[in-house]
């Protein structure tokens, strides 16, 4: 017999959700939750981002300075600023750097190396394993995906 206990507590937490909690996954896990909760809101609530700054609370986050020395991530985000893309810097930005770096960053990497004539064994040495990009984006943004899993847990969106 399996037992499952869910019990909520004040402001509609259940213990269930404790599972995604981000200070309890692994980096991996918490890439993962960080990206797809991203889509998720993407796809099923127009308007998110717009409500997000207001519920999270406003905090500086300087993501240029935040990446500036790291190799991959800083042409990440020079990229983006070359070709128009804002990164404010609040926690919305540094979500949407977040989610862009994740799915990009090595694609950055090799077209960098190429530009530079490095060879394919070289490039393929420099991109970053997944355990290692998501371990840096934890580094550098430790708080996003906590603001995400906050915000969720508000709109009731994770269940």
């Amino acid at each position: 017999m399996e037992f499952c206990l869910v019990m909520r507590i004040e402001y509609g937490f259940y213990f269930k959700q404790l599972e995604w909690h981000p200070l309890l996954l692994s980096y991996e896990e918490e890439a993962k939750l960080t990206t797809h909760a991203y889509i998720h809101l993407e796809i099923e609530c127009k308007g998110w981002k717009k409500d997000y700054e207001k519920v999270i609370p406003r905090r500086n986050v300087d993501i240029g300075k935040t990446v500036e020395k790291a190799f991959g991530f800083s042409h990440v985000y020079k990229f983006g600023v070359k070709f128009g893309v804002v990164y404010h810097p609040n926690p919305l930005g540094a979500l949407v750097f977040y989610k862009y770096a994740h799915g990009h960053v090595n694609d950055h990497i090799e077209k960098h190396q190429k530009m530079n004539g490095v060879g394919p064994k070289r490039i393929k040495d420099a991109l970053l394993i997944p355990e290692k990009k998501e371990k840096e984006l934890a580094h550098f943004f430790p708080e996003v995906p906590l603001e995400l899993f906050n915000y969720m847990l508000i709109k009731g969106t994770l269940t």
